[in-house]
Formats: structure tokens, sequence, C-alpha cells
């Protein structure tokens, strides 16, 4: 017969030690912060603000006075980002008076490791949901997968190892280019595949591997492991995205934006007409709808020198077309076109075209499902747990907290008089944020 203190124990250990196999993509980001969180008993608001990296403005000369007042740390907006434990899952569990005179073995795998892997899995799409405030893109496009730098991709359009427009293994590798012209530490990035390119990656690969190698054996489990610089996994969490309803190109930008701006104002798209953009649609700003050229350039904000394609941006909420053919749309990143945030060459001018998915002309209307597999730094993304109170008058509850991995997952359990039944709670209590986003880049995969 179970009994409750090791039952509830049992579980709560086990839905922190499973995160490990369950939650690829969420044990690659960043948890640096834990200890902020997870110290035992320790309270620190529903909101913790992340310090990020200062940048810096460098003279040509012994005169340092116009770059002097960019030395100092900025508390503010962009040098921090707020993580807000906002995400509290909870499975739901019942056990019967028949329930409980089976041992602790039989209900741990008939109950308990289901219910631990649906709350791994819960924590690892709320991440991999992050892809919607990357704005760097690439993919399959209408003629090849990538131009120069600005990406070319048809959502909706699988990647495939068939043709020489179409080699999976390429597009990730413009990715992992772009974040070399975003200043991205170059060491330990991280590519997360969803299932369905796995299979075409490795046959691209095949040639690669040799079976002597410790290589070839994670190339006979499925796996890829380290290449080209990056550790890749898969996750069957990677999102799908489905777009807005813009039909073609012809949306322009209509005011031109602050420096730092989160938004861009835009005119001259089909009055009053809703989710023009979807949450996650990706647009760049060029002076030609005839060309990738031009307009608001990407720049690497270490060097400042131009990489020679269009900034992408990333919609950060549904956007729809006011009566008047107007819309606003916020964007990840922030524009900055000057100071030490420098991310674009010169400022959006109004006028400007807003183009889709860096192709011109074609339409992407209510395309669905465009799988959005990524390639990061873990400094892009961050996650932080928070140990949940055990509160007086419980029947029995326990609490684990991983402190390699920082997740804690609380047990609770009382009994129902009226039913005969046990109910438990299953938990835990996080938040997730989007640090650097130019630190990561999608790849469309089908």
């Amino acid at each position: 017969m179970a009994n409750f203190y090791q039952l509830s124990t049992m579980i709560a250990h086990r839905a922190v030690m499973g995160a490990r196999n369950e939650m690829p993509l969420t044990m690659r980001i960043t948890r640096d912060w834990d200890n902020e969180f997870g110290q035992r008993g320790r309270k620190i608001g529903k909101i913790f603000y992340i310090r990020k990296e200062n940048r810096y403005l460098t003279t040509l000369g012994p005169d340092i006075t116009s770059a002097l007042a960019d030395a100092a740390y900025d508390y503010t907006d962009p040098a921090t980002a707020a993580l807000n434990l906002d995400q509290q899952p909870v499975i739901p569990l019942h056990f019967t008076s028949q329930d409980w005179t089976a041992s602790v073995d039989d209900i741990d795998s008939r109950i308990t490791q289901p219910a631990v892997r649906q709350l791994a899995n819960v924590v690892e799409r709320s991440v991999a949901g992050l892809y919607a405030y990357v704005g760097n893109c690439v993919g399959q496009g209408a003629a090849s997968v990538i131009t120069g730098l600005t990406s070319n991709p048809t959502p909706g359009t699988a990647l495939t190892a068939g043709g020489a427009n179409t080699k999976p293994y390429r597009a990730f590798l413009y990715a992992n280019a772009l974040l070399h012209m975003e200043g991205c530490p170059v060491d330990n990035r991280k590519c997360v595949i969803d299932p369905y390119v796995q299979p075409e990656l490795l046959d691209e690969l095949k040639g690669v591997f040799n079976p002597t190698e410790v290589i070839a054996k994670q190339y006979k489990k499925g796996r890829i492991g380290m290449q080209s610089g990056m550790e890749w996994a898969m996750s069957q969490n990677i999102t799908g995205h489905n777009t807005g309803t813009a039909a073609g190109i012809a949306a322009t930008v209509k005011t031109a934006p602050a420096n730092g701006a989160t938004s861009i104002e835009t005119a001259s798209w089909t009055v009053s007409s809703s989710n023009v953009l979807k949450k996650g649609d990706v647009i760049s700003l060029a002076s030609s709808t005839a060309a990738l050229s031009g307009g608001t350039q990407l720049v690497n904000p270490l060097s400042r020198v131009t990489a020679g394609s269009l900034r992408q941006f990333s919609a950060t909420a549904n956007v729809s077309a006011d009566a008047l053919g107007d819309a606003t749309i916020p964007i990840s990143p922030a524009i900055f076109w000057e100071g030490p945030y420098q991310n674009v060459d010169s400022r959006p001018a109004v006028g400007e075209n807003v183009l889709f998915w860096g192709v011109n002309g074609t339409t992407y209307a209510s395309k669905s499902g465009s799988l959005q597999s990524l390639v990061f730094h873990p400094s892009a993304f961050g996650i932080g747990f928070a140990e949940l109170p055990l509160w007086d008058g419980l029947h029995k509850g326990s609490r684990a907290t991983d402190d390699e991995t920082g997740v804690s997952v609380r047990c609770t359990a009382d009994t129902d008089q009226r039913t005969d039944e046990v109910i438990w709670r299953l938990e835990t209590w996080y938040g997730v944020v989007t640090i650097y986003p130019e630190f990561a880049c999608r790849v469309q995969t089908t």
C-alpha cells in the first residue's frame, strides 16, 4: 500500500529529474539567476529584472568626452529584461481507496509518469514560443535558401534534402552566420530542431559520419550531436507558426520611429482588416520592393559594420489595420540607429516598404504550421523557477528543487470525504523571457 509522504516525495522528485529528458530546449537556455528564485524560502517578488551586458562606444582619439555618458551602466531598458513569474501549470490527479491499495511502483507507472511528462512538455512549449520575439529567420525560399545574409523563407514550405536550393543543413549554417553578424558569442551555441527536419538533416549529412568514430553512434541513434560548432538536439515541442491575413506587399512606414523604438507606425494596409500580421510574423523595411537591398540594414552591434542585408523584425503581437489603413506593429528587436545599442545603419524613413518574410511580391496570407527550429546562444532566452510554498493544513505535501537545472515542483494532496478520493496537485511556477533576441535565429523547417 502506498504511503502519502513517500508517494508525494517520489512524484515531486521524479518531476524535477524527468525535466532533463523531457525539456531539451529549456535545458539549453540561461538559468544563471535560479539562485535568486530558488534559495530555500527566499521571496523576491513576481518580476525579476535581469541585468544585460552594457555596450560601449569607441572614440578614435584621446578625448573620451563624447562617449563618457554611455560608459556608465544603464539600469533601465534596454539594459534590463523583465522575467515575470506568470506561469503556473497544474496537473490535477486523484486516487480512490482502491488505487491506494496499489504499490507505489504501480501508481508511478500508471498515473504519475504521464503527468510528469505532461508538465515538462507544458514548460518546454512555453520556451519554444519565445521564437515569436526573434526577428532573424532563414529557411526555404522561392528561389534560394538565402541571398547573401538576407533570409528568404517561405512559411509552410518544407526544408528537404532534395535539390540544390533545398538543402536544410545550409539553412542552419546561414542561421549560424547571422549570429556572427549579430556579434553573438561563438562558444556554446545550440541548435534545437523539430522532428520532421531531423531525418532530412541526417540524410544530408550521412556522408560526413564515419562508422568507426564516436560520432557514428550518435548517427545510428538518429541524433546529430555536435556539428559545425553547435550542439544539436531535437524537441517535439518546436512551435508551428501561423501567418497573418496580409496579401502581397503594400504597407509602408508612416512615421519615422524614435531611436530605441519598440514599434513601427505603418500605413497603406487594407482598411479595417484584422490580423494582417500575426505574432511572430517577420518583416523588413526596404527602400524598394524590387530587391532585397537598401532600406534599414542590419549592423553588427559591436563593430557597427553594415552586414549587407536587411534587419529583420518580428511582430510581438497580432496586428490589425484601422479604418484608415494604418497599423502600429510592435517589434523585436527594438530599433537603434545611433548610440551604444546601434543595430541598424539608419533611421527607417517614411515611405519605406514593409516586406513580409524578406520575399518580394509574394502572398503569405494565412499560412499555417511553419515549424520554427532555433539556432541560438543560451543567453538569448531565460527561464526562472520559484519554489511554491507548502501550506499549513494540507494532509500531505512535498516539494523538490533540482539545484542543477533550477526546476522546482510541488506535489500536494488532501482528502475529499464526499467521494472517498485523494485530490493531488502537481505544479511548478516559472517565467520565461527573451533577453537577447539578436542572439537567436529561426529556421523555417516545414
